[in-house]
């Protein structure tokens, strides 16, 4: 369990970073630019180099960002996610990280996809197509658009809500999709698909 939470963290605290510097207007990007693999097939394996994992990368994760066309992930059930015609995703794949020595290495724990900014009412829409779907259960993204529909609800949790991790096949990656509301007005969602088996944790 405390894996789980450090790792949880450390997507969130990355996730943060981002719409922090989205809403600070820094669109300046550092990163060295990575070559789109435009098909991430994993509905079999979810090894590395299934994400176009660069050789020269030794990081436990790393950015890509597609325009719509770029790229298509597939998973099991017939799962697609791909970059929606408003815009690009940000897909951040994330291996064990370094201090899992017991960990698989070419193994994908988790990858994060976050879908462009936009009104919350539209987030919404496409936050209940996609649980349609992958057959998830979209009340509480349904009960956050409510709230957020006149403006940011600044409650304690109240601009976030997620669907909590649930699996659409027995022996496949879980899914989540998580809604987040600005102070600009906008929203983003964001889907993790996680093949972290918290049974291991001791």
């Amino acid at each position: 369990m405390k894996r789980l939470l450090v790792v949880a963290l450390l997507l969130a605290a990355l996730v943060a970073g981002c719409t922090i510097s989205f809403e600070e207007g820094e669109q300046t990007d550092q990163r060295k630019e990575v070559p789109v693999k435009p098909v991430w097939d994993l509905r079999n394996s979810h090894r590395i180099e299934d994400v176009g994992w660069p050789e020269d990368n030794d990081l436990d994760l790393y950015h890509v960002e597609a325009e719509p066309g770029e790229l298509k992930i597939l998973l099991p059930a017939g799962v697609v996610i791909e970059p929606p015609p408003e815009g690009p995703i940000t897909a951040i794949p994330s291996r064990p990280f370094d201090f899992d020595t017991s960990a698989d290495h070419g193994q994908l724990d988790y990858i994060v996809v976050n879908y462009p900014r936009e009104p919350v009412r539209d987030a919404a829409r496409r936050a209940a197509e996609l649980a349609r779907q992958w057959g998830l259960d979209a009340s509480r993204l349904a009960e956050w658009a409510a709230r957020n529909a006149d403006g940011r609800d600044n409650s304690p949790g109240g601009s976030m809500a997620t669907t909590g991790s649930q699996r659409p096949t027995e022996d496949g990656p879980s899914l989540s999709i998580d809604a987040r509301a600005l102070s600009t007005g906008e929203s983003y969602l964001s889907v993790t698909v996680s093949w972290y088996d918290e049974s291991q944790e001791t």
